[in-house]
């Protein structure tokens, strides 16, 4: 079978739609199925900056170019936007990670120039669901499809993480780790991973580290953040950063903290969340993305996903952590892991993937 995946960015980047398409692509390779990736990038043969108007140009380039392997390609997998212009003759899978439209209206802050960029990009977050077998990768994704763009779901696949890599530490690991980070001993690492992005609640978190910095509240909390790139204008002394996307660097943060903070307004199935409970941590978040799913399937996990976030609902979840005992922090630790492997471990969606490609396949053009 002959695969083509059109989406916006290089593959090798750090971003979860990147990810996606390299679990997806070695899933592809391991059925001897093959598989090419078409980007803005490869047509333009260099770095090309994308924007609400760039990316209608390029999806109609990438439509233009894929039109010509009609007769070579059995399958097109598009990612969000990136199908927008593909030939309907084409038998296609358009995955949403997301939609431009719910992310505007809860993840964006307000302003006329945003206001024309959702709607450049929720008309073409429509049209790539049209004349495609479409699949979300959370049920408040298919929501989103399904209310804004009046389109059908057919199929809900959650992103997957590596269980033998993200795996909980020992506690002497942990001190270890802790250690390296500079860290004394009996404080309590509240961690977050990802872009200093308003969306991604960066402000939320600078807010809870000032109160929690400037309280009694004992133990001692030291807030860390694993960023790529450090926003100037959310930077916040009252946090220590490690500038990094790798994911050795990732990792042993992982491995190092407590607790995993995360007050993100918009999220389609957050890589991170899931790769924090894979490693035994708790996560005190906002029912977006992976959280929600979280809060909706597991009432002690879910607890701890605030309903509205503000500072004084995610301290209060923070010191309800902080009063559990080491047997109590222990028994979390282990839900945690387990609801990875049972919701969200590679291997399932592999599984998912595969399955979801024969049967489409097998039937040819819907």
């Amino acid at each position: 079978m002959n695969i083509l995946i059109l989406t916006g960015n290089p593959i090798n980047g750090a971003g979860g739609v990147e990810r996606f398409c390299r679990d997806l692509i070695r899933i592809c390779s391991r059925k001897g199925w093959r598989v090419q990736v078409l980007t803005p990038h490869d047509l333009a043969g260099r770095s090309v900056q994308l924007n609400a108007f760039t990316e209608l140009l390029w999806a109609y380039r990438l439509g233009r170019v894929a039109s010509r392997l009609v007769k070579k390609v059995d399958l097109v997998i598009s990612n969000g936007i990136w199908g927008s212009w593909v030939d309907e003759n084409f038998l296609r899978m358009n995955v949403y990670h997301g939609t431009w439209a719910g992310n505007y209206i809860k993840g964006q802050p307000r302003s006329p120039k945003k206001w024309v960029g959702r709607q450049l990009r929720t008309w073409a977050e429509r049209q790539s669901g049209r004349n495609a077998i479409n699949v979300a990768v959370s049920e408040s994704v298919k929501g989103e499809v399904e209310q804004y763009y009046g389109l059908t779901v057919y199929r809900v696949i959650e992103n997957g993480v590596d269980l033998d890599l993200f795996s909980p530490p020992s506690v002497e690991e942990r001190l270890v780790n802790k250690k390296n980070l500079g860290l004394a001993p009996g404080r309590v690492l509240a961690l977050y991973t990802g872009r200093m992005e308003w969306g991604k609640g960066i402000d939320r978190l600078n807010d809870l580290a000032k109160k929690i910095k400037t309280s009694t509240l004992k133990p001692p909390i030291e807030f860390c953040v694993v960023t790529p790139k450090i926003e100037r204008k959310f930077y916040s002394r009252h946090i220590r950063y490690v500038i990094g996307d790798s994911v050795e660097k990732v990792l042993r943060a992982y491995r190092a903290a407590d607790v995993f903070i995360f007050p993100s307004r918009y999220e389609g199935c957050e890589y991170v969340t899931l790769e924090a409970l894979a490693t035994g941590l708790l996560v005190i978040g906002t029912p977006t993305g992976a959280m929600q799913m979280l809060k909706e399937r597991d009432p002690v996990l879910g607890r701890y996903i605030v309903d509205v976030c503000s500072v004084e609902a995610l301290r209060e979840k923070l010191e309800d952590y902080l009063v559990l005992s080491e047997e109590e922090r222990t028994v979390v630790s282990r839900l945690a892991r387990q609801y990875v492997e049972k919701w969200a471990s590679l291997d399932l969606f592999e599984r998912k993937w595969v399955t979801l490609i024969e049967e489409v396949s097998s039937r040819g053009k819907h």
